[in-house]
């Protein structure tokens, strides 16, 4: 499970190479300097010995720098889970994180700018910070409220013409006194009655000299200013910074604020396990080499049994700590609440009881700045309350465990129905069968280690990619490959799907495992791809009623399921492999001329021609809002529920059409399949999504809680809107083309004239809402259709 990939492990033992040679024979002077260039709280005056910039240089010329940043370029491009060995390896030193570019809270800042900044941000602050010229601070936290609820915060940001207006009073502003610390990131309270409380804050950039910031002291700890770094206490009175200096918009702060604690805190907590190691080390050695009543002072007591509880404490931290970062990088931030949260209570309190261990076999010793271990000390004790409090975090466990209770009441309910909400796949259809063994062949000559009996199911959708799945005794996996008969292309295009997954991973952890990818049509008649099989709930048109949702739960799901869009719409696919996808600016013109040529080419006798929505398409066009990777088909049943928590999405499938272009365009095309229980009859037997439940936001909100989200504003939102019921009708043209030529035989098929009859229909209209004449042709065209359907 924790096995490093040879590129990771490389990068592990250059850096144990690196502290080794550079900074272990150096850091005891170094510090030693440190204290005598900083004495006293005046930070104004605080500086870095020189040595501190030719370590950096050396750190960087070796490639060991910004190792804690997922990104290829920008960073090392390795998993938390690999990057977690290295900041236990840094965690031994003092000085090591920082010689790396891989310190708090800067590389916690870095990530915020990294997946939430503009471009702007992130030329003006990020490349700086990941250059090492410059060093960042965070505030959060404040003296006059209790700061472990963080609803608490009196901090205010306030939106005034095209400025923010900031007030407020922060302390424990880690990196304050830093003479290079010069980007603030501010955390604040930004009312707005419409929203929840946790959508009424917001992260905004505030660079140190701006006028109204006031830093009004530092903070000692246990006695130590910690200079030249320094907590501080700082004010904020009638600053004003420009709205553009909002991160990922108003009202973000809390989102943000949790994408950026994960990763931070398997870091932080990775530094306890390495300086409890060193804490260790140092404990056993000045055990050993000291006598008192003629045996050496480890052997007296129970010391040596402290020795035991230590390592065994210093294990169960570690695997804990890993375990919290696979399930990051295997199943998201939400999936690993309970372990995020069980290590920051377990990897400070292990370090704290091994350093005090130590400090107590060390005597006087260990209480002076002779060794690191007062250092530690400080370090284990103040996590405690950094990033909240221990109590804090017990009660999301325990919270966290009630909720697996109920949803176990759940499980056993349904169990003892002899039913199950679990996706499994049913029966294959008729002239879609797969050549199980020739798959199987193939899997194992390219490697996969499959055995035993195959059990074959294949998925009700099909009306796309034809997707089964493959139950070995010993694996668990599912097979894409495009269907017979004529097909567009691009949308079938087995390799590009496989890639996209492989390529999205690292930055999107909700996608399934690729195994690979089949070129040979020779093996089963065309290409297709397998890859791992995620166990989970899919949203289809009813939710099994065995979850018996609430209407909050409902809105819950609802919220999530458009927040994971809204997350792929921010992945940083610049500089990455996912950049071979887009094609530049004009995807908006580029994809109105080309559903608008399919949909000639399907065309049959019975359908409408779309000639008046087509032609207002193209005459209202719009420039690209914005440019990311989109997923082109972004729908409830192409995501996978977590059955313990199924409010929560831990998969989403189907990436056959992602691509890089514009986000509206995206969610435009998502709400064609978004049916509303007071949508029309016709409408309403196509649903495919429960989106008519209580507690779902209607298509209008979806829009508005978007765009407030993603800070986007067009000018013309009907166009995106016309366009995706557009695109859906030209896919069930598509499909019905098949069906009308006798390409396929499945009965499904069969009516989906008639609902691209509604869809023009629903265009019409929508596009009558700002041209007259629209809503006369919708209504001629309504009676026609009326008799049609009569006939």
């Amino acid at each position: 499970m924790f096995e490093l990939s040879a590129r990771a492990q490389e990068f592990v033992e250059r850096t144990q190479a690196f502290i080794k040679n550079e900074i272990e024979p150096v850091e005891a002077d170094f510090w030693n300097e440190v204290h005598h260039l900083n004495q006293g709280g005046d930070w104004t005056k605080w500086q870095w010995p020189a040595q501190l910039e030719l370590l950096k240089n050396k750190a960087k010329a070796a490639g060991l720098w910004n190792m804690f940043l997922p990104d290829p370029v920008l960073g090392a491009g390795l998993s938390v889970q690999e990057y977690a060995h290295i900041a236990e390896l840094s965690g031994r030193s003092l000085i090591a994180p920082t010689v790396f570019n891989c310190n708090a809270p800067d590389s916690g800042n870095m990530e915020v700018l990294w997946r939430y900044g503009s471009d702007q941000q992130k030329q003006q602050w990020l490349k700086p910070l990941l250059e090492g010229k410059i060093r960042s601070v965070f505030c959060m936290t404040e003296p006059a409220v209790a700061s472990s609820d963080a609803t608490n915060m009196q901090a205010t940001a306030v939106v005034d013409g095209d400025e923010i207006v900031l007030n407020g009073r922060k302390w424990w502003s880690s990196g304050l006194g830093d003479p290079n610390a010069k980007i603030i990131i501010f955390m604040a309270h930004t009312p707005d009655e419409s929203k929840d409380r946790h959508h009424q804050h917001s992260m905004v950039l505030v660079p140190v000299d701006t006028q109204g910031v006031t830093i009004e002291r530092m903070l000692p700890v246990f006695g130590d200013y910690d200079a030249p770094h320094g907590h501080g206490e700082i004010s904020f009175n009638q600053v004003r910074v420009p709205v553009s200096n909002f991160i990922g918009g108003s009202g973000q702060g809390f989102e943000i604020a949790q994408g950026r604690l994960g990763p931070g805190r398997i870091h932080h907590c990775m530094r306890c396990i390495g300086a409890a190691e060193k804490a260790l080390e140092l404990m056993i050695d000045r055990g050993m080499s000291r006598t008192a009543f003629g045996k050496e002072v480890l052997k007296l007591g129970g010391n040596l049994e402290r020795v035991a509880d230590a390592r065994v404490a210093i294990d169960q931290a570690r695997l804990l700590t890993l375990y919290a970062a696979y399930k990051m990088d295997t199943q998201g931030t939400m999936a690993a609440l309970t372990e995020i949260s069980a290590i920051k209570v377990v990897a400070p309190s292990v370090l704290e009881k091994v350093v005090d261990m130590a400090i107590q076999i060390h005597g006087g010793m260990g209480v002076s700045r002779d060794t690191p271990l007062t250092a530690f000390f400080a370090q284990a004790r103040s996590l405690r309350l950094a990033d909240g409090p221990d109590e804090v975090h017990k009660g999301m466990i325990a919270k966290l465990e009630l909720k697996k209770r109920e949803m176990y009441g759940l499980k056993h309910k349904i169990q003892g129905n002899n039913m199950s909400v679990i996706d499994i796949g049913g029966s294959i259809r008729e002239g879609e069968e797969l050549d199980i063994r020739a798959v199987g062949n193939w899997l194992i000559e390219n490697g996969s280690e499959i055995s035993g009996n195959v059990e074959v199911t294949q998925y009700s959708g099909g009306a796309s990619n034809w997707t089964y799945r493959l139950k070995y005794d010993n694996a668990d996996l599912i097979l894409r490959r495009p269907p017979k008969g004529t097909k567009a292309k691009s949308a079938h295009d087995m390799a590009r799907e496989y890639h996209v997954q492989k390529w999205l991973a690292p930055y999107y952890p909700v996608l399934p495992e690729m195994v690979a990818l089949c070129q040979d049509e020779s093996v089963i008649g065309c290409d297709f791809y397998v890859m791992k099989r995620i166990e989970g709930i899919i949203p289809r048109a009813k939710l099994p009623p065995e979850l018996n949702f609430t209407q909050q739960q409902v809105h819950e799901l609802c919220i999530n399921v458009l927040d994971k869009l809204i997350e792929l719409h921010q992945v940083p696919y610049q500089g990455t492999e996912l950049e071979k996808l887009g094609k530049g600016d004009g995807y908006c013109r580029r994809q109105v001329e080309g559903w608008d040529a399919r949909y000639e080419k399907a065309h049959t006798i019975n359908v409408p021609s779309f000639k008046f929505v087509r032609k207002w398409l193209n005459e209202n066009i719009p420039a690209d809002s914005n440019t990311c990777l989109i997923h082109n088909d972004w729908r409830f049943d192409n995501v996978i529920l977590d059955p313990k928590n199924p409010t929560q999405v831990i998969g989403v499938l189907d990436w056959e059409m992602a691509t890089i272009g514009d986000p509206l365009m995206d969610l435009g095309s998502a709400l064609a399949y978004w049916v509303e229980d007071t949508d029309n009859q016709i409408f309403k037997s196509t649903r495919r999504q429960p989106t008519h439940l209580k507690g779902m936001l209607t298509r209008k909100e979806v829009v508005e809680y978007y765009l407030e989200k993603t800070g986007l504003k067009p000018d013309n939102w009907a166009f995106y809107e016309v366009f995706g019921i557009f695109r859906l009708a030209v896919i069930a043209q598509q499909i019905y083309y098949r069906y009308y030529h006798k390409q396929t035989d499945n009965p499904a098929f069969k009516d989906f004239w008639i609902v691209i009859h509604a869809l023009h229909i629903r265009a019409l209209k929508l596009i009558g809402l700002q041209k007259i004449e629209a809503n006369e042709v919708a209504q001629k065209y309504l009676e026609k259709f009326k008799e049609i359907l009569g006939k």
